[in-house]
This record gives structure tokens, sequence and C-alpha cells, in this order.
């Protein structure tokens, strides 16, 4: 049987189960997610590798893995890519920004600690790097350029092994409320405007390669810098919000309402119907 390999964080792993402990179980996880529904629809074998809290590097990998011990049994290749600052050490993920928080700021403590105790590959020890030498060692660059390495290396190879495939924006490419709550805490010089984050990245050679060579993969070819076209945040307005975001965040201020930790923005059911739809459309092109 013909397969699809599909990976990517929390959004795709099938044993996602919310942290929050108040809402009732069929509200907290356990429906199919997008990987499911398409394989469904395709008659394909799904070999879903998402996981929660990992990062590109992991992401990119699990999907090589797969293609390379597949090979012509694989069919489609499809991608709900996380946030760039995820980073790959050992088979653990750390997020320095996290790790910053938690470190600086003790009510950032018990959302740390809760993160590693429910995700096991997810280390919130202190990043003890001196966080002004960010700029110097270009981490910015080192970031964006990590993830756009395995998006290039998948690419070429299901390009290379005539492998259908497609990619989407999850997770925002880059994630800004951490750093609006860490620069209350550590020196700001460290951090670059959004502005300056976002030429970084159109000035990027990497990236611009990457974009004219496969950029068509994408469901929408500028998700990775445009909020408004990614399957974003609560704090990110979208027409389609409501449709994939849990119930509970969707009266007052989704903002405010998500920034609080009691709140769990990842896709239910009906978003995880969504993200399939949008998935679905793009393969068109090939069904």
């Amino acid at each position: 049987m013909k397969k699809l390999l599909a990976s990517g964080c929390s959004w795709t792993d099938a044993s996602f189960f919310s942290h929050l402990e108040f809402l009732p179980d069929k509200k907290r996880g356990g429906w199919p997610m997008w990987p499911e529904i398409i394989g469904k629809e395709l008659g394909l074998e799904v070999i879903n590798t998402g996981a929660q809290g990992r990062g590109n590097g992991y992401i990119g990998q699990s999907i090589i893995d797969n293609i390379i011990k597949y090979g012509d049994q694989v069919e489609l290749v499809a991608i709900l890519w996380t946030q760039v600052d995820r980073i790959e050490i050992y088979n653990s993920t750390q997020i320095p920004v996290l790790q910053m928080m938690a470190k600086n700021d003790p009510s950032q403590t018990t959302l740390a600690e809760m993160l590693a105790s429910n995700i096991d590959h997810l280390t919130t020890i202190p990043f003890e790097w001196d966080m002004g030498e960010w700029r110097r060692h270009d981490i910015y660059n080192t970031w964006i350029n990590s993830s756009l390495r395995m998006m290039y290396i998948v690419a070429e190879m299901c390009t290379h092994r005539n492998i259908k495939c497609v990619f989407d924006q999850g997770l925002l490419f880059w994630w800004h409320k951490e750093l609006a709550e860490i620069k209350k805490h550590i020196n700001q010089e460290m951090w670059i405007k959004e502005e300056e984050w976002l030429t970084l990245l159109e000035t990027n050679a990497l990236y611009k390669s990457f974009m004219k060579d496969y950029g068509h993969l994408f469901i929408k070819p500028k998700a990775l810098i445009i909020p408004e076209q990614t399957v974003g945040y609560g704090f990110h307005v979208r027409d389609d919000l409501k449709v994939h975001m849990p119930g509970y965040l969707l009266t007052g201020n989704l903002a405010s309402d998500y920034n609080s930790t009691d709140s769990d923005a990842h896709p239910n059911a009906e978003g995880q119907k969504l993200i399939a739809e949008r998935f679905s459309k793009c393969l068109k092109k090939y069904y």
C-alpha cells in the first residue's frame, strides 16, 4: 500500500492531549489529526511522525529517514512546519527563548516546568549563553538557515524521487509573543524589531533561493513571513480563526485570552479538518 509521510509538531502529533485538566477529556484530544484525514481521503497508509514540542530539525529528519526506509512505497509527503527557534540537541528539543523566560521571570517557571513534564524530549534547563552576544554570533540567521536547509533537503529528495510534496506553515516561522514578555527581564539590545526580522528573512540568500526553487510547494508561498497567511495563534486575527480555535477562546479578546497560561490554542477537531482542507485543496494539482 502506498504511503503518506507526514510530520510536524503538536499540531500534527496523533497522540496530542491538551494539558488543560479542567476540560473534559473529549475536548482535550483523541480526534483524527490532519494526516489521518488526508490519508483516509486518498486511500494511503499514514506514517505520522509529528511530535509535541519538536522543531524543524526533527520534522525534516523524520521525513528523510522514512523516505530512505520506504523508498518507492512513498507517494506523498505533507509537512506542517513549526517555528524556527526550536533547537534539536541529542534527541531533545531546546527552546532558548522559553528557557530564558523561565530563568529570568519566576512567573514563567511553572509554564516551563509544565511543558517539560508533559513532553519527555523538551528540556527547560536554563540556556546559559550570554544573550547579549546573539547578534555577534548571527543567531537569527542560524535559526532561519537551519529550518530552510531541512525544507530544501526534503523538497530536493521528493523532486529527485518523483514524490508528491506539499508544505504548510503551522506555528509562525518566527513567533514574537515570547520576545514581548522577555524584553522586560533581560538586555533588550539583543532583540531585533519585527521589521528587522522580516528584512533579515527576505534578504537571506538561502530563503530567496528556496522560495525561487520550491516556494510553489507551500499552500501559500508567503506563509513563512506573513502571519495573516498562516494557521496562526490567537493574537493573529484571521477570518477563519473561529473555525480552528478551541471554543472557550472565542469570547472576549482572543489575544488576552491566549496570553493566559490557562489557554491552549492547539487546533481542535474542527481545526484539524481545516488544516486537512488546506492540504486537500493544494493536492488537487496532483490528484
